[in-house]
């Protein structure tokens, strides 16, 4: 099995922990790593105030690859720079169809993420398991992930690196070493853009 609920919800503690504000911490890597990175789904907007239904996207001649397989490549490359490679925590928002069923049967850790008033504003289910992300997108593996949508926050044991995607940008936040943003953004399978700290991501309305 790819991953399994997990239980102790003090694994994610460090996540939500830092003094940043909640919409920033749900769609950024969190701070403090040496570089930055996102993972464009679609590319960035041309223009202020573009929606995200009027994008330009690319004909690659066929059905584009899902975002859980972009971020498992991503991911790859991420897993040589971890010395926990098996060791990986997933968070799995609970806005999903069935996740919450799914998650709760199993057992997996409720963590919350709440504003400044104390007001939850999103909610995840976690689950502990090795680095292989792509696994979850082929639908006749046997397992859980096969069973799961995108993860909205991927780290391993070691916090080497991080991975987040909300459900409302284009891209997911990568934060970790030199090295391992520099294998990321080299992989052409996959539209990797360097991102500046502090971050101001560009947004369709």
């Amino acid at each position: 099995m790819t991953v399994h609920a997990y239980r102790d919800r003090s694994a994610a503690d460090w996540l939500f922990g830092q003094d940043q504000v909640w919409a920033d911490l749900a769609v950024l890597a969190p701070i403090g790593y040496a570089r930055y990175a996102r993972l464009r789904f679609i590319p960035d907007p041309e223009f202020p105030g573009q929606r995200e239904s009027d994008a330009t996207i690319p004909d690659l001649g066929g059905p584009a690859p899902s975002e859980i397989w972009q971020m498992g490549v991503a991911v790859a490359h991420l897993a040589r720079h971890t010395t926990t490679p098996t060791d990986c925590f997933y968070l799995i928002w609970d806005g999903w169809p069935d996740v919450a069923s799914l998650c709760t049967g199993l057992g997996a850790a409720k963590v919350d993420l709440a504003d400044d008033r104390g007001s939850v504003v999103r909610s995840y289910y976690l689950l502990r398991g090795n680095a292989d992300l792509i696994a979850w997108d082929e639908d006749e593996r046997e397992g859980l992930g096969s069973h799961l949508p995108v993860p909205a926050f991927v780290w391993p044991a070691d916090r080497a690196w991080c991975m987040v995607r909300d459900v409302d940008p284009h891209f997911a936040s990568i934060g970790g070493t030199s090295a391992a943003i520099a294998d990321v953004l080299a992989d052409s399978r996959i539209d990797v853009v360097e991102d500046e700290d502090p971050r101001e991501p560009p947004w369709y309305v």
